[in-house]
């Protein structure tokens, strides 16, 4: 049984991978004590982790697997033969991101829009120029659903908006707050699907891919694949 481990920037995710089938996933809000979130299991021989937050995480990971007698895989290349990686200082570039665009490698094949909706939302290009050639172009990051609420919560004097309905134009405060983040959302990846062809596919992922799913519109949703799995998809390419 092997287990993969992404620490987030506010969440811990992890899934059992047992006779290649995902087992057992789980999601857990960070803290000060994270070596007790850590699951253990009899049977798990091999630890592979994802990290985007503080190191001092990854360490405690680490070492509690350490004292359980397993070694842990550290996962953070950012490179793969199939993929041609373009962005500018691949060292600025978020593990998470980067194992987005492999997982949709992995699941597609072909040109992909991957959509990340976590505390940041991620916007990347995947692009496949032959058969046997991809490129990662890049991409651009926003705000998150809760991000853009608190900051216009702490920002604004009279706005203390709760999420809401999608609904323009919008006849109180929370649905007005609302379908602007999910516009903004939508409009942003608009502009990115607008020069590419319409086939397409745009991978959405992340804790907020449902909730934004479920507030976009027909046309726009048409294109959209949820994958919840999308980040352990790309680790599993490492293994």
């Amino acid at each position: 049984m092997d287990l993969l481990i992404e620490i987030g920037n506010t969440n811990l995710k992890y899934i059992f991978i047992e006779n290649n089938k995902y087992i057992n996933k789980n999601q857990l809000f960070i803290n000060n004590n994270l070596s007790n979130l850590l699951p253990i299991n009899k049977a798990l021989s091999k630890v592979y982790v994802a990290n985007v937050n503080d190191e001092m995480y990854l360490k405690e990971t680490v070492d509690f697997y350490h004292n359980h007698g397993l070694a842990v895989h550290h996962v953070n290349q950012k490179t793969h033969p199939e993929i041609t990686n373009q962005y500018d200082n691949p060292d600025q570039l978020g593990i998470d991101r980067w194992l987005h665009v492999v997982g949709a490698w992995v699941k597609e094949k072909k040109s992909s829009i991957i959509v990340s909706a976590g505390t940041a939302i991620t916007i990347d290009f995947l692009e496949q120029v032959n058969p046997d050639k991809f490129i990662f172009q890049g991409g651009m990051i926003l705000p998150g659903i809760h991000l853009s609420l608190s900051s216009l919560n702490h920002s604004t004097k009279n706005i203390n908006a709760l999420l809401g309905k999608v609904d323009y134009p919008a006849s109180n405060t929370d649905d007005s707050v609302t379908t602007g983040i999910i516009y903004s959302i939508m409009g942003a990846v608009n502009l990115v699907c607008r020069p590419r062809k319409p086939d397409i596919p745009i991978i959405l992922t992340g804790g907020g891919a449902d909730w934004i799913y479920q507030h976009s519109d027909k046309d726009w949703r048409s294109r959209i694949k949820l994958n919840e799995n999308l980040l352990f998809d790309g680790m599993r390419a490492y293994i």
